[in-house]
């Protein structure tokens, strides 16, 4: 024979349930909050990658030297972190992809979240070669050369030049823009949120919902799906690769 519990402790257990509801209400919240912060960390990875990419077939090269200087770094609240760099292969058109993994604990003492891309060459004598060839370089023409540039450097290679790194950017920049704007409302975060989900306690009345909790410990075992690549890196129109993702399934390395 079950006991009869009194109005009063029958309305003193429903008042527990609720404010047991209402936190795991508000756990799931925060977690919700960490793992848009994650997937904004690691789409900043993934934009400077984009960039790389587009970068290197513009890039001026002879020897090569200056495409496979190509890094992305991000800086990931005051630490640096190499995310990609140009393939060791002549001539230097892939992205070799480093996507880091990132918890939870990282997030907490970021404030905030940034990346560039950049190359280093260096001549014999110490002149700037990156900076040189962006600023100074001419673009490439037809040879033979015009008389008027004879003795004048200007690119080797076709679709190659001067800027290289500044128009890859002007290209791609709303692309970047609106897959930032649009971190909270991509394809997959409903489908994450699911994989991180745990019914804590099944509806047992018409009137009652399942209590979910999102479990915080899962987080850093979501990759970069492919609704975050794809905002704003269709392949089919890149003309080249990133090794390691291939905008399809970036995951933690």
């Amino acid at each position: 024979m079950g006991v009869k519990l009194t109005a009063a402790q029958i309305r003193n257990k429903n008042k527990k349930n609720l404010q047991w509801q209402a936190k795991k209400i508000n756990d799931n919240i925060a977690v919700v909050g960490e793992l848009i912060s994650i997937k904004a960390a690691k789409l900043v990875a993934m934009i400077a990658n984009d960039l790389l990419g587009n970068t290197l077939p513009m890039t001026p090269y002879d020897t090569g030297k200056l495409r496979a200087s190509g890094t992305a770094m991000m800086n990931l609240g005051g630490k640096p972190i190499i995310v990609g760099k140009a393939d060791s292969s002549f001539p230097h058109e892939v992205v070799d992809a480093q996507i880091p993994v990132i918890t939870s604990d990282d997030m907490k003492r970021v404030k905030k979240v940034s990346a560039v891309v950049y190359f280093n060459r260096r001549n014999e004598e110490g002149k700037d070669i990156a900076l040189w060839a962006h600023e100074n370089l001419l673009p490439w023409v037809p040879r033979p050369k015009p008389s008027d540039l004879k003795g004048v450097p200007v690119a080797t290679k076709k679709f190659t030049g001067p800027k290289y790194l500044e128009n890859a950017f002007n290209i791609r920049k709303m692309e970047y823009k609106r897959a930032l704007q649009n971190i909270s409302k991509l394809p997959d975060l409903e489908s994450d949120i699911k994989a991180l989900s745990r019914v804590m306690q099944r509806r047992r009345t018409h009137y009652e919902v399942d209590v979910v909790e999102l479990v915080r410990s899962k987080l850093t075992s979501l990759g970069l799906n492919v609704g975050i690549a794809h905002e704003f890196a269709k392949p089919e129109q890149l003309g080249r690769t990133v090794r390691g993702s291939e905008f399809d399934q970036i995951g933690n390395k």
